[in-house]
């Protein structure tokens, strides 16, 4: 037997036997074609982006195939369609005479990297879905079969599984999913979890020690993958799944029900983080009471430059109406040095983390700020928004923000287009020094909304991707901890309310401490919520606050896990 640790994706446990999926080679050829051959050249570009399309459109008409899966899908489809991607792909082929493979290569990496260049976990995974698609783009180029039958149960292992390859697998034959790549963010991600399906993402080259027809027990919630398991470990897994079965079951009669202290003395809201407007089905369907956090960037990203304000509104206006009359808290452009964007011409930065990004860009950028913030007044009309402006450090950049957006009210009257004079905005706290002036910003907004990813890593002074710091990227640091808790008091004070749509609200070991601080709202993935619920039904509000004061009062986040977990300080792993 042998335990390899990867990262759990989708909660839950299976056994099964391996079968391994092939990855179709991406790499540069190298390969140069004539001033002549580049009409053809370019004719099976454009076939293949046919042939793409028509697959992922026999895909989505599977009647087996989920509300979840199509708005995945339909993404993917877009980006096929996109004409920024094809003609970038036509312009490498007559310009720089590269053969179709190698153009498409090139064209899709450089929109990937775009993607991974971005410090949000959720965004960074979005190259993925590009690279999946231009594989896809590239099967179709080299005449090789897409899809691939199966008839028998199995546990799907591959080293970068894409969502278009999951989707077109037979749902009822996938025990598991073990993969090389991926996070708790990417698309398969999210369709493992809608799908019920236990999966293991991140194992890097450990993917290479497990082979075909491999016997495998996979646990999706702590990531371990056992390799061959003995006789022992088989027989407690099954006991585990037993209980992990009836837990999931009781779970869901939590969907239409709030979340409520198991004394009943304390009820939160629990709302959905999204970045597409298809994503608002998932989460009114787990109970989400709105929208904590709808992240703009893919505007900005899927547009060669500023996108205009038509484009933004009707967005805006989708996710409004779709979660009408539920509140749906709209970030403003959170792009920057970390970010870039080709057309944004920002100069390299030695620390992008602490330079020229989000609202420091907007305040630098009135025309282009004032464009998202009319889009946004205009789709309050259709239903409750509210505008969250991000890395705000200061009262003088609150102030700023609000001036103009009481410009943009102005130019709206004076046209005599409807929106919500009263629209309420609030602010990212993710800098220390927003925590610390709490008392000072309260009064000029409407609500904080902790973003705890980039605390952490502030207040730390740690560089979560920097795994020699990593064991400081901790959310039960106490000085994060004690910041949380400013903001929350301060909010208080003055009659505002606090959410938080960093992972920690969707940390099921964070639930009872951040309701016991006082939390007013929790922003988490779709999937995540119906957890969250039965979670909070389990402690009393008393038992909450109790748990908050030992752990502000703890010296390290070793005492404060321990108190969480009820252990010792070394804490316990779970190896089932």
């Amino acid at each position: 037997m042998q335990l390899v640790k990867g990262l759990g994706i989708s909660t839950g446990r299976e056994m099964g036997v391996v079968h391994k999926l092939d990855d179709t080679s991406y790499e540069l050829t190298n390969v140069t074609v004539a001033g002549s051959e580049c009409e053809n050249e370019i004719k099976r570009i454009e076939n293949a982006f046919e042939e793409a399309e028509e697959q992922l459109k026999d895909i989505l008409e599977q009647p087996s195939c989920s509300k979840e899966t199509n708005d995945i899908l339909a993404a993917h489809i877009a980006i096929v369609n996109d004409n920024a991607l094809q003609s970038r792909v036509r312009v490498l082929i007559i310009d720089d005479l590269m053969c179709a493979e190698d153009a498409l290569y090139t064209a899709i990496e450089d929109f990937a990297k775009i993607m991974e260049g971005i410090e949000d976990e959720y965004m960074k995974e979005r190259a993925t879905d590009i690279r999946d698609v231009g594989k896809r783009i590239l099967r179709a180029l080299r005449g090789i079969p897409a899809e691939e039958d199966l008839d028998h149960e199995i546990i799907i292992v591959a080293q970068d599984l894409t969502p278009s390859t999951l989707s077109s697998l037979d749902r009822k034959y996938i025990k598991a999913i073990v993969s090389g790549t991926g996070g708790k963010t990417c698309h398969v991600a999210i369709m493992a979890n809608c799908m019920g399906i236990p999966a293991v993402a991140g194992l890097g080259n450990e993917i290479s020690q497990i082979n075909e027809g491999d016997t495998l027990i996979v646990n999706g919630k702590n990531g371990y993958v056992y390799i061959d398991p003995d006789d022992a470990t088989k027989a407690k897994h099954i006991e585990a799944k037993k209980k992990d079965d009836a837990e999931k079951e009781r779970q869901k009669k939590f969907i239409n029900k709030k979340a409520v202290t198991k004394d009943g003395r304390r009820e939160v809201e629990v709302c959905a983080n999204i970045a597409f407007v298809n994503e608002c089905g998932a989460a009114k369907e787990t109970g989400a009471e709105g929208i904590g956090l709808y992240r703009t960037e893919f505007l900005y990203m899927d547009s060669p430059s500023w996108p205009d304000e038509e484009t933004q509104f009707e967005s805006y206006r989708q996710v409004a109406e779709a979660m009408a009359p539920s509140p749906v808290i709209i970030r403003t452009m959170d792009i920057g040095g970390d970010k870039a964007l080709p057309y944004m011409n920002i100069p390299e930065e030695d620390n992008p983390f602490l330079g020229h990004r989000a609202i420091r860009i907007s305040l630098s950028e009135p025309e282009m700020f004032k464009t998202q913030l009319r889009a946004l007044l205009r789709a309050s009309h259709f239903g409750k928004i509210r505008i969250m402006f991000p890395m705000v450090s200061c009262v003088k950049e609150i102030r700023e923000a609000k001036e103009y957006l009481e410009i943009c009210k102005a130019e709206l009257k004076t046209r005599d287009i409807p929106f919500d004079d009263n629209i309420e905005t609030g602010i990212m706290v993710e800098i220390p020094a927003a925590a610390i002036m709490a008392d000072k910003l309260a009064p000029e907004i409407d609500f904080f909304s902790i973003g705890t990813n980039d605390l952490i890593q502030y207040t730390m002074a740690a560089d979560r991707m920097n795994q020699k710091v990593a064991h400081l990227y901790d959310c039960f640091q106490p000085a994060v901890l004690r910041l949380i808790k400013m903001t929350i008091d301060a909010a208080h004070r003055h009659g505002k309310f606090t959410g938080m749509c960093g992972e920690m609200a969707g940390n099921a070991d964070a639930t009872a401490l951040l309701v016991g601080m006082g939390l007013d709202e929790f922003s988490m993935s779709a999937g995540s919520i119906l957890r969250f619920k039965s979670n909070i039904a389990k402690i009393t509000y008393s038992e909450a606050k109790e748990l908050a004061e030992k752990c502000l009062n703890s010296e390290s986040c070793e005492e404060i896990n321990a108190l969480i977990k009820g252990g010792s300080p070394d804490g316990k792993n779970e190896n089932e």
